[in-house]
């Protein structure tokens, strides 16, 4: 079995923990952040079917959630001198999706 193989393997059984690690380089306390907000993001998204279609408020979190999720993201993926600047901008999204519930 050549290496490709194997990856393709690897992806296909462990393929959450597989991504994970190579976008996030074994982070393990980043990992648990990005599978925590993921859970989040799900639950919302699926809180607000639910909303009236015509409701700006569905939308207005939906694109929150996309925005935190993006961010996050690049959270993960930045080096350190950007990490208090995305930091910032994690603070901000979260607090925007918060203000929302309330």
């Amino acid at each position: 079995m050549n290496i490709k193989q194997k990856d393709i393997i690897n992806i296909v059984e462990n393929k959450e923990h597989y991504l994970l690690d190579k976008v996030f380089v074994k982070d393990t306390n980043f990992q648990f952040i990005f599978k925590k907000t993921e859970k989040i993001i799900t639950a919302i998204y699926l809180i607000t079917n639910f909303f009236d279609p015509k409701e700006p408020l569905k939308w207005s979190l939906r694109n929150s959630l996309n925005n935190l999720l993006k961010t996050l993201t690049n959270f993960g993926q930045s080096p350190l001198s950007d990490k208090e600047n995305n930091f910032y901008n994690l603070n901000s999204a979260l607090l925007k999706i918060s203000s929302s519930f309330d």
